[in-house]
């Protein structure tokens, strides 16, 4: 799946010079991302390796941390995060500290290995 940046999508611009995100990517340790937000706008941030896993009746979720004084803020969930180096999709925003230097993303391999549970196959062009 593609994704046109430099124009409007969803209300967001990403980055002006009309680059193109094309696909999917895995977050890696001291992976530098972008995401544009809501809130905050056009901000970059680092993996940090932190890992949260949540175990609840029959379900474990695996969010990763991202650090970056003000990577994201409230109203920034849902936000895709971007590998910046490849223009690869790698995560969603779903969270943040009180202290706004830490965000809880979501793989976003994770995303759509539920949406393939959920709905059957999952093609990406």
């Amino acid at each position: 799946m593609s994704f046109r940046i430099g124009g409007r999508i969803g209300g967001n611009i990403l980055k002006p010079d009309n680059e193109t995100i094309s696909g999917i990517g895995y977050l890696l340790p001291n992976m530098t991302v972008t995401k544009t937000g809501r809130s905050t706008g056009v901000t970059e941030g680092l993996v940090n390796g932190f890992v949260v896993q949540q175990w609840t009746t029959d379900k474990v979720t695996t969010e990763i941390g991202i650090i970056g004084r003000a990577f994201g803020r409230k109203g920034d969930s849902g936000a895709a995060v971007i590998d910046a180096e490849r223009l690869k999709i790698v995560a969603m925003l779903i969270g943040l500290n009180l202290k706004e230097d830490l965000c809880v993303v979501t793989p976003i391999t994770l995303i759509i290995e539920d949406i393939a549970r959920k709905f059957g196959h999952v093609e990406w062009l």
